[in-house]
């Protein structure tokens, strides 16, 4: 095996003083939470289907106590980067242990637990219930050994066991089968992913000889392999991108909506994350390739136009919801293609919290509302008119640039920040602009101040996520100025439909617009491609 590095090690074993000895026991706690998740998930269906409420409430109080184990291990261990080989023989089994996996696995704990409990309501009376919450309770454990792994290989099994547990609960309806059509295209597509991670994984070895992250973000450093990681950082960004639903490989998420709500919750705050914090975890290695870069820049910033334009369309709140997170998850790539690396983790964390609760509490949004989402003006599909659209823009650049002054995020170390700047502006701009539109002088000012509020809350929350993360995540200011000149242009592309269309539409026939709006609401077909592939593999229902 050759090697063009040879990666920095340990001279000795973890843990020599006594002091460090014990951190290292506390810090191997950490595989706790999610091990105990996949050992309650092994009690057979036999058992759990006769009783559970009790198995609900058990593997929910597992949720509840890893939890708070992974916040007294984050506490414990500190803000200094830590990796623990448990199995030091082999190159398996690591831990890596820093701010951001404290922050995640608080993250994941919490919303396990949340999820787990509403299930128990959601499903009283399935036969098949005890069924389910063994299935939700492996894909969260899954889920949290993704999170602690401190290697590939432990990385690359926890991230294909996550896929193979959210299959299950995909299928979990086996009397709907478009639900059973989008969790085969689902698997397929993970399955490319797999095969990206698989090989970036085998060259990475082949190259320096060792596939801990610690070793390897050592090894990368050395100008010596500046020329090597490039292959690796692209397959990586890759597989991140089949995870997080970036176009081609989006189509099935806005179609998963025949599954319990449950596992919407569980797979748009969840584990759709998982592929932008990949991204985020191997940041160290993939912010060194200009490729990968402006890779997940360009994809990131289509995929987020996509799903802009197409929920505008959804009249069902759920399908609105679910494009949204299409949207989303392309502004997370595209934050870590520009090197806004805390930004990304502050979207991680805030669109979890949101899209947890917009699922959970749909059903009682549908109760207490129609079916359909109010009548849009076809003339004018994404909000406010132009002009209202530029003055709302206006009025945030004016409150946002003392405040990010302030806040000192206009230096030259925050690169990240001042490039997503006109995208924080033009995206409230547009929603202060629908505000505005109405002539309500109260709404308007009540609009105004929530948006100075916004602006600041943001700015002290991607204050407080930049520091508390530290070197955990590379500056905006690591990325090279021929990746931020290409990334730019792209990271402006999605609030151009949202600023332009309504004032194209209001100069195109009426009978256009109704076309594009058609086109727009099926997602422009790109789903088509995906069933032919799938249906290679057996029958499926037709395509809508």
């Amino acid at each position: 095996m050759s090697h063009v590095y040879s990666a920095v090690r340990h001279s000795g074993p973890l843990g020599i003083g006594g002091d460090e000895k014990m951190t290292d026991a506390l810090a191997a706690l950490a595989w706790v939470p999610g091990i105990a998740l996949i050992t309650a998930a092994m009690v057979p269906a036999t058992i759990t289907n006769r009783r559970p409420l009790r198995y609900g409430r058990f593997v929910t109080a597992v949720a509840a106590a890893g939890w708070l184990l992974s916040i007294a291990v984050a506490i414990s261990v500190g803000a200094e980067p830590k990796t623990v080989a448990i199995l030091s023989a082999i190159p398996v089994g690591a831990l890596h242990l820093d701010p951001l996996t404290g922050l995640v696995a608080g993250l994941i704990g919490l919303l396990g637990t949340v999820v787990l409990r509403f299930s128990i309501r959601y499903l009283d009376g399935d036969p098949r219930q005890g069924t389910f919450l063994g299935r939700m309770a492996f894909t969260l454990g899954a889920v949290e050994l993704m999170v602690v792994a401190g290697d590939l290989p432990t990385l690359l099994i926890a991230w294909i066991a996550t896929s193979l547990g959210l299959h299950r609960l995909l299928t979990f309806r086996h009397d709907r089968p478009e639900a059973l059509v989008v969790a085969r295209i689902k698997f397929l597509t993970s399955r490319l992913g797999d095969v990206a991670l698989i090989a970036a994984t085998l060259i990475a070895w082949d190259l320096f000889g060792t596939l801990r992250f610690d070793e390897l973000f050592a090894a990368v450093r050395n100008p010596e392999a500046a020329g090597s990681i490039e292959p690796i950082a692209i397959l990586l960004a890759i597989g991140a991108m089949t995870k997080s639903a970036q176009f081609p490989f989006h189509s099935w998420l806005p179609d998963t909506l025949d599954t319990p709500t449950p596992v919407s919750a569980l797979m748009h705050a969840g584990v759709i994350n998982a592929g932008g914090f990949l991204v985020i975890r191997l940041a160290p290695l993939i912010s060194l390739s200009p490729t990968a870069a402006a890779l997940l820049a360009g994809i990131g910033s289509l995929t987020a136009s996509l799903g802009l334009l197409t929920a505008a369309t959804q009249p069902s709140i759920k399908r609105g919801l679910a494009w949204s997170t299409v949207s989303q998850m392309g502004f997370m790539m595209m934050q870590c293609g520009l090197g806004a690396y805390s930004a990304a983790v502050l979207h991680l964390i805030a669109h979890s919290a949101y899209k947890a609760h917009a699922f959970l509490s749909s059903g009682s949004v549908l109760d207490g509302s129609p079916l359909s989402a109010p009548a849009r003006d076809a003339r004018s599909p994404l909000g406010a008119p132009f002009r209202f659209g530029l003055l709302g823009a206006a009025i945030v650049l004016a409150f946002g640039l003392p405040i990010a002054w302030g806040f000192g995020m206009l230096s030259a170390d925050k690169a990240g920040f001042v490039v997503l700047g006109p995208i924080v502006v033009l995206a409230l701009g547009q929603w202060l602009g629908r505000a505005l539109a109405g002539g309500d002088r109260v709404v308007a000012t009540f609009a105004v101040i929530r948006s100075a509020g916004m602006l600041l809350a943001y700015a002290v929350a991607y204050t407080a996520i930049t520091r508390l993360l530290g070197d955990a995540v590379p500056s905006g200011s690591d990325l090279s100025a021929t990746v931020r000149t290409i990334a730019i242009p792209f990271a402006l592309i999605p609030f151009l439909p949202a600023l332009l269309l309504p004032w194209i539409a209001d100069r195109l026939p009426a009978r256009v617009v109704a076309v594009l709006w058609v086109h727009a609401h099926a997602g422009f077909y790109l789903d088509l491609p995906w069933r032919r592939w799938a249906s290679h593999f057996g029958p499926l229902v037709p395509a809508r």
